[in-house]
């Protein structure tokens, strides 16, 4: 069985998959006319099974966010979204076998449908802008579901082939930036913060920090690291710097170290078992670079993450909490006024702390809205202000759980997770299916779909 298992594993990544996702790119980049094509090639794909759906939603994520010196700007960009989604979604029902009456539904899926409803009574009875926040509830939900049934219905082989798709992806998108480093088409957005071929520093710093977290646990985990990958874990640190996002670096930091904090204090397997990475020639000579670059380059590498913390450059403020109040200070004072406003019911899920300032897009036919863009920090304190105390409290006791069967599946998905969630410390994007979020909701249910490994050894 195990050598069969290995001869399965060692088979090659069949290149058919990538057809349409590149075609979609394509089309996305060779003009404005065909951006329209680009996601129906993705919807039409998504119709193609589980795996197809993953791989849809994550490169229609991609080619939303593509810097717009590489794709043009196009107004067809929210209804091909919403088309890709609604394929999606179509493409799972089609396989749940509703006519044969076997339906199965698995308990995290269930629970994600009662939040769903939750959210849409929340929003029908509590919310300013109902149709707004019944909008955003339905997006977010549909498509997490989608994501948690897809991944959940993948068997060994597909779930292994679409880990590479996404995981790859990620990769191909950090290396495509590397040439952008010394260009200004990097630094599009604001002129100082890398962006790479992504259209934000502040989407692109995530991003190579989740990829970085997940290099850096399987650096952790596995005795054999490719040499490759640790250049690339090099470049995905340079790069959280490069783009200026201290959310980034924060959840870098807290999606790998919170999980090994974890596995050396709560865990009950020996470090080795659960970490065997971490006894090996490499960690020792990483330790050794790393402790001789402080000492000869000590003043520099800290006068530089001073900067970078505080962003000396925009005078941001005197040490971390200044800098932090700076950026977040008057959006954070917003929410707080709000939660005391209306600490039970909530001002609505999706909303700006002031509705009446929202700009929502509606399509041109129905009148419905179809995009609406809030700006918050901090999202569980975003939680409570727009779902009140009660809300907060089942959002978190809902992503506990998510993160707890992570951890149960290993400790590389428990990283992962981690970092994802952490990213939303600063900037609130988890629930935007639209933007960011996508990628964030992809890789969540990836990791709360794993299966089960005894690596981490828990406590009960």
């Amino acid at each position: 069985m195990m050598a069969k298992t290995l001869a399965i594993y060692r088979s090659s990544f069949p290149l058919t998959i990538l057809i349409a996702p590149v075609l979609s790119v394509t089309l996305r980049i060779v003009s404005p006319e065909t951006t329209s094509l680009s996601y129906f090639v993705l919807a039409i794909y998504a119709l193609m099974g589980r795996s197809a759906v993953v791989q849809a939603l994550f490169t229609s994520w991609f080619i939303t966010m593509l810097s717009p010196a590489i794709a043009p700007e196009s107004s067809a960009d929210a209804i091909g979204r919403y088309a890709v989604i609604a394929a999606a979604v179509l493409s799972i029902l089609l396989r749940l076998n509703l006519l044969r009456g076997k339906l199965v539904i698995k308990r995290h899926t269930a629970a994600t449908l009662v939040l769903g409803v939750f959210l849409v009574l929340h929003a029908s009875i509590f919310s300013s802008l109902p149709e707004v926040s019944i909008l955003k509830s339905v997006s977010f939900i549909i498509v997490f579901v989608a994501l948690l049934s897809a991944w959940s219905g993948l068997n060994y082989m597909e779930r292994r082939n679409t880990e590479i798709f996404v995981f790859g992806g990620m990769v191909l998108i950090v290396l495509f930036s590397v040439p952008f480093l010394m260009n200004d088409i990097g630094y599009l957005r604001n002129g100082t913060g890398f962006q790479g071929v992504l259209n934000h520093p502040q989407a692109f710093g995530p991003l190579a920090a989740i990829l970085g977290a997940w290099l850096g646990g399987r650096f952790l985990r596995l005795k054999e690291f490719p040499l490759w990958q640790t250049f690339l874990l090099v470049i995905c640190l340079v790069f959280v710097v490069e783009s200026e996002a201290r959310t980034a670096a924060g959840a870098f930091v807290l999606g790998l170290g919170l999980p090994f904090l974890y596995i050396l204090f709560f865990g009950s397997a020996k470090l080795g078992t659960a970490l065997p990475g971490v006894f090996t020639k490499r960690f020792v000579c990483a330790v050794w670079v790393v402790g001789i670059g402080l000492i000869a380059f000590g003043i520099v590498v800290f006068t530089q993450i001073d900067n970078f913390i505080l962003k000396s450059g925009r005078s941001e403020g005197r040490n971390l909490t200044e800098a932090f109040w700076s950026s977040r200070g008057g959006l954070v004072e917003a929410m707080l006024d709000n939660i005391k406003t209306k600490p039970i019911s909530g001002i609505g899920f999706g909303l700006s702390s002031d509705p009446d300032t929202m700009v929502v897009k509606r399509d041109p036919y129905l009148n419905l809205p179809i995009s609406a863009s809030v700006e918050k920090g901090v999202t569980p304190l975003a939680v409570v202000e727009e779902l009140g105390v009660i809300g907060g409290i089942c959002f978190a006791y809902y992503f506990t759980t998510l993160v707890r069967r992570s951890a149960r599946s290993g400790f590389i998905a428990l990283v992962v997770i981690s970092a994802a969630l952490a990213t939303n410390l600063g900037e609130s994007t988890l629930f935007s299916p639209n933007g960011f979020g996508m990628l964030l909701m992809v890789l969540v249910s990836w990791a709360a779909t794993t299966a089960k490994q005894n690596i981490i050894g828990q406590r009960t």
